[in-house]
């Protein structure tokens, strides 16, 4: 059984802020109304225009990653504490059984620039380990769920 504990809104503004938007953007976020309703705004105007900056980077020099690892994990810890980070991790084919090949990191970002500095910044990045790419991502559409377990008084984020 799910208990709902926070309104539609403000799930909405959370997860506004949780992608580096401010609250403002929740007065053009839809209301939940059906699409064709009087008071809803066409829909391209409904889009929610959510952006954040995606890296692809891909192996250079795959000799040096157990040098590097280390540091870049801490970096990417760094970037996920300090709300820049949206979310990481390695890209996969349909025959690969572990990471071996390229990666993506999203993060929010106010600039191609900024993004650029971050990426330059990752230690895979400045030792030549690996290279990347960067575009921007434009989420429109889409759902987020969370489940938060507050027993046991060591709150949760359930998958």
């Amino acid at each position: 059984m799910k208990i709902r504990i926070l309104g539609t809104r403000l799930v909405t503004l959370w997860v506004l802020c949780l992608l580096g938007h401010s609250p403002a953007a929740l007065a053009q976020a839809p209301s939940g109304h059906s699409p064709g309703a009087a008071t809803e705004a066409p829909l391209l105007d409904s889009l929610a225009n959510l952006r954040v900056w995606l890296i692809e980077t891909v192996p250079a020099k795959p000799e040096q990653f157990q040098d590097v690892i280390g540091e870049h994990l801490e970096y990417q810890f760094m970037l996920e504490r300090e709300g820049i980070m949206f979310a990481a991790g390695p890209l996969l084919g349909p025959e690969d059984v572990k990471p071996s090949g390229p990666g993506l990191i999203a993060i929010r970002a106010s600039s191609l620039e900024e993004a650029k500095r971050i990426a330059d910044a990752d230690p895979m990045h400045s030792s030549g380990t690996r290279t990347y790419s960067i575009r921007q991502w434009i989420i429109n559409e889409g759902s987020i769920n969370v489940t938060i377990r507050l027993s046991g008084q060591n709150p949760t984020v359930v998958e």
